[in-house]
C-alpha cells in the first residue's frame, strides 16, 4: 500500500476525484471572492474619504487662488493708475476682496493645529 500524502487521492474513483477537484476549485473561488469583497470595501472607504476631504479642499484652494489673483490684479491696477482717489480706495477694495479667503484660512489653520494627524494603518 502506498503511504504517500497523495495516496488517498489515487484510491478514489474518477467521479470522487472530479468531486474533490471541483470542491477545491469552488473553495478557492469562494476565498478569492471574499478577499475581493474585503478589498473592494476598503477601496470604497478610501474613495468616500477622498470625496469628503480632498475634493472640497482642492475647491477651496482653487477659489482662494482665484481671489488672490483678483486681489493682485486690483492692487496692480491701482498702482498703475496712480491717482489719489484710487490709492485711497486700495485698502478698502483689497479688504473686500480678501475677506472671503480669510475664513477658510483660519478654519484650516485651527483644524490643522488641533486635529490629530490620521495615520494609514493598512497602507
Amino acid at each position: 500500500m502506498n503511504r504517500s500524502p497523495m495516496g488517498w487521492f489515487r484510491n478514489l474513483s474518477i467521479s470522487q476525484k472530479f468531486l474533490v477537484s471541483f470542491g477545491f476549485i469552488l473553495t478557492l473561488l469562494a476565498l478569492s471572492l471574499t478577499a475581493l469583497l474585503f478589498y473592494l470595501a476598503r477601496i470604497n472607504s478610501y474613495v468616500d474619504r477622498h470625496k469628503r476631504i480632498t475634493v472640497p479642499a482642492i475647491v477651496t484652494a482653487a477659489s482662494m487662488q482665484r481671489e488672490a489673483y483678483d486681489l493682485k490684479l486690483v492692487l496692480h491696477l491701482r498702482v498703475q493708475r496712480n491717482s489719489p482717489a484710487s490709492v485711497k480706495d486700495t485698502p478698502a477694495n483689497s479688504t473686500t476682496i480678501a475677506q472671503p479667503s480669510r475664513l477658510p484660512l483660519t478654519f484650516t489653520r485651527e483644524y490643522t493645529q488641533h486635529a490629530p494627524i490620521p495615520f494609514c494603518t493598512g497602507c
